[in-house]
């Protein structure tokens, strides 16, 4: 492999040829770069990792990685197991190639496909709560939770837990009482895996006060507290969603 990499990452064009279906074709051309040293533990968002972690079909991966890792799709996971893959793979990958040439013609909306016909930001929150905790659990058998890594792996992790908590179209906002318990334990439970009370003091506001929620929960309120969230839930942006959010934990 060129280089020498562990991973080669090429660009890719998207189309659909279903018939009926508005979809224009797009794609992505990433940035040329080398990164011979990208390890877990520089893993954040914006580095290039990140920027390339979401599919494996545009990837050419060094055999001996996996091998010697053991490194495989998590079993049972029928949503995002590309994602938790490539957020293994990294971890035992430090040496990634870009290639910004769209080698991979990516053919949506194809029937049988297992992403035919759904929404890519929502979907069935207990796989993703699946495949974090086996995520966690393989980042802690390398010692990684007690490195600067796991700044790294919670700071990419908030996309997830907002695409469930804040958008309004999220698993939280649709589920049934029962399910958002689950929901709610699940995350709390993954926060606590990943030792998160270490790394909130290095989150953004938000996003650590959206993981003190989580953290915290349930939640005591009275009428002032409760008056207060009702009142800033209408305001824009992430303090509007997170007293949405906050509103909706209080008991």
């Amino acid at each position: 492999m060129e280089k020498d990499a562990d991973v080669a990452v090429c660009g890719y064009h998207e189309f659909c040829d279903r018939g009926g279906m508005d979809m224009p074709e797009s794609g992505w051309s990433p940035s040329a770069g080398f990164f011979p040293e990208e390890k877990a533990e520089r893993f954040r968002r914006g580095t290039p990792w990140s920027r390339c972690a979401g599919t494996v079909w545009n990837k050419l991966i060094r055999r001996e990685l996996l091998e010697e890792n053991g490194l495989r799709f998590i079993p049972g996971l029928r949503q995002g197991e590309d994602l938790y893959f490539c957020l293994m793979l990294l971890t035992v990958a430090p040496r990634l190639l870009i290639l910004p040439d769209r080698l991979y013609h990516y053919r949506r909306e194809r029937p049988g496909s297992a992403s035919c016909g759904r929404d890519p930001r929502l979907g069935d929150f207990r796989m993703d709560l699946m495949g974090m905790e086996s995520l966690a659990r393989f980042w802690g058998e390398r010692g990684l939770l007690d490195s600067p890594a796991a700044f790294g792996l919670v700071d990419y992790c908030m996309e997830l837990m907002r695409r469930h908590f804040i958008m309004k179209e999220g698993a939280f906002f649709k589920a049934s009482p029962e399910d958002r318990e689950v929901l709610l334990s699940g995350w709390k439970k993954w926060l606590e895996l990943v030792g998160a009370e270490n790394v909130l003091p290095s989150l953004d506001r938000w996003d650590r006060a959206f993981c003190r929620l989580l953290l915290d929960c349930p939640l005591r309120s009275n009428f002032f507290s409760a008056l207060h969230s009702r009142l800033m839930s209408s305001r824009k942006g992430r303090r509007g969603a997170y007293y949405t959010l906050k509103r909706h934990l209080m008991k």
